[in-house]
C-alpha cells in the first residue's frame, strides 16, 4: 500500500445546463438509472422509490422497508434498496410489486449488484458486507474497516467499500478474503471503479477525490466543492461528485483538472450518469432530482475550495434518519 502526495489542480467554474428533472418522495438519497433513461430514487423519509421518466413524469414506483438509502437496478429491471431502519433489502419488480429479498447486517446504507444478480450491502455499524443471492439467501461475505458506506463490485466479483471511519478502502474477494486496498482522504463516502480497475472515493471532509490503482498506490486526483458524497465516472474517465454543502457537482478530468460542472437543488446526495454524460442528482433537501447537461466551458477565475461547515456527511444522514423513523440501532452499536 503506497500513499503519494502531489499537486492538485485549482478549482474553476464552467457553465452547464442545470434543470430540475422531477419530484420525488421525502428525503431522496440513493439514485439509479435504467437502460431507457428512467431515474429511480430511494426516499428515506417516505419509505418508497420514485420513478421519473425522461420527460419528467414522476410517480411512486413501489414501497420499501424502513428508511431506504442505497438503490440499484439489475439487468431485468428489478429495483433494490438497502433499508437502514429495518436492516434488510427490498426488491421491487418492474410492475411495482414489492417484497423483502433478504436481511443484512447493522445499518445497511449503500448496495451494488453483480452480473449474476447477487446484491452486496455495506453495513456501517457491523463493519462488514452482506451478500444476498437472487433467491434471498443472505450471508456475510467479509469484514471491512470502520464505517463502510460506499460499495462497488468489479468485473471479477471483487467488492470494494469506502470506510468513512478509517479513511481507507477495503477489498473483499469472492471467497471472502478481506484486505485494505489503499488509503483515502478524510471521511470517504461514495466509491466508483473505472474500466481499468482504479478505485475512486469522494472524501467528504477533505473536499477531494482519491484515486487508488489496483496495486494500492493512492493519490489525490483533484479537489471538489464542499462535502462531496456521491461519485460517478463517465466513459472518458472524468469523475463527478455531488457536493452536499455547496449544492453543486464537481467534474475532475483524468489529469486532475477540477471544475464546477453545474448547480443542484438543496443538499445533493448521490448521482448517476447516462450514456450521454448527463448527470442526475438526488436533492435530499428539496425532494427532487436535478439533471445537468454538458455544455462548453466558460472562462472563470480560480476559487478556493470551500471548507465544510457541517459535521461528517454520514452523521448528518444518521441524524436525519433517526428523526424520521426513530431508529434505536445506534444505541446498540
Amino acid at each position: 500500500m503506497k500513499l503519494l502526495v502531489g499537486s492538485v489542480a485549482l478549482l474553476f467554474v464552467i457553465t452547464a445546463n442545470a434543470t430540475i428533472l422531477g419530484t420525488t418522495g421525502s428525503s431522496p438519497i440513493g439514485i439509479a438509472i435504467d437502460a431507457d433513461g428512467n431515474v429511480y430514487t430511494a426516499n428515506a423519509g417516505s419509505n418508497n422509490v420514485s420513478k421519473i421518466t425522461p420527460d419528467g413524469t414522476s410517480n411512486i414506483f413501489g414501497a420499501t422497508g424502513s428508511s431506504p438509502v442505497g438503490i440499484a437496478i439489475d439487468a431485468v429491471g428489478n429495483v433494490y434498496t438497502a433499508n437502514v431502519g429495518s436492516s434488510d433489502v427490498s426488491k421491487i419488480t418492474p410492475d411495482g410489486t414489492s417484497s423483502i429479498l433478504g436481511t443484512t447486517g447493522d445499518f445497511p446504507q449503500l448496495l451494488a449488484t453483480d452480473a449474476a444478480g447477487n446484491i452486496y450491502i455495506a453495513n456501517t455499524n457491523s463493519r462488514n458486507v452482506s451478500k444476498i443471492t437472487p433467491d434471498g439467501t443472505s450471508t456475510i461475505l467479509g469484514a471491512t474497516d470502520i464505517g463502510p458506506n460506499g460499495i462497488e463490485v468489479d468485473a471479477d466479483g471483487n467488492v470494494y467499500t469506502a470506510n468513512s471511519g478509517s479513511d481507507n478502502v477495503s477489498k473483499i474477494t469472492t471467497d471472502g478474503n478481506s484486505t485494505i486496498l489503499g488509503e483515502t482522504g478524510s471521511s470517504p463516502a461514495g466509491i466508483a471503479i473505472d474500466a481499468d480497475g482504479n478505485v475512486y472515493t469522494a472524501n467528504s471532509n477533505s473536499n477531494d477525490v482519491s484515486k487508488i490503482t489496483p496495486d494500492g498506490t493512492s493519490n489525490i486526483l483533484g479537489t471538489t466543492g464542499s462535502s462531496p458524497i456521491g461519485i460517478a465516472i463517465d466513459a472518458d474517465g472524468n469523475v463527478y461528485t455531488a457536493n452536499t454543502n455547496s449544492n453543486d457537482v464537481s467534474k475532475i478530468t483524468p489529469d486532475g483538472t477540477s471544475t464546477i460542472f453545474g448547480t443542484t437543488g438543496d443538499s445533493p446526495q448521490f448521482l448517476v450518469l447516462d450514456a450521454d454524460s448527463n448527470v442526475y442528482i438526488t436533492n435530499r433537501g428539496s425532494d427532487n432530482v436535478s439533471k445537468i447537461t454538458p455544455a462548453a466551458p466558460a472562462p472563470a477565475t480560480a476559487t478556493a475550495t470551500a471548507v465544510p461547515t457541517s459535521p461528517l456527511w454520514l452523521l448528518g444522514i444518521m441524524a436525519g434518519l433517526l428523526s424520521l423513523v426513530g431508529i434505536r440501532k445506534l444505541r446498540k452499536a
